[in-house]
């Protein structure tokens, strides 16, 4: 069973619910999250990055198989990665922050939690 859960923010705080680690400024700038951290999306740039557990190979495979399908429907590397990986263990989160910047603007930032890291 795939749990999703939607929050919507102001402000891009996120905080590992294992160890208390800033994720979201970390996955936004584009640097390592911590180990518990499987996977970030980032729907505005469209960048999705595995971390840590998984490897390269997963990661393209993912990304091979994401974008517009022959019937016209899309697949995000999310769906993706949820068909391709064991899901007792991690937490799938779609953080949804709001702003202004030059306009207003939103994006959505998926990201999974393993909580079965050794």
């Amino acid at each position: 069973m795939v749990t999703h859960i939607h929050v919507h923010k102001n402000e891009t705080d996120l905080y590992c619910p294992v160890c208390g680690r800033e994720v979201m400024f970390t996955v936004l700038h584009g640097n390592t999250p911590c180990r518990h951290v499987l996977y970030s999306y980032i729907e505005l740039f469209e960048v999705f990055k595995i971390y840590h557990q998984c490897d390269d190979e997963l990661e393209q495979a993912v990304l091979g198989e994401s974008g517009e399908t022959d019937d016209g429907e899309w697949l995000d590397p999310v769906e993706v990665l949820i068909q391709k990986i064991d899901q007792s263990s991690i937490l799938h989160l779609r953080v949804e922050t709001h702003g202004v910047a030059c306009a207003p603007m939103s994006n959505s930032v998926y990201v999974g939690f393993e909580f079965n890291v050794e």
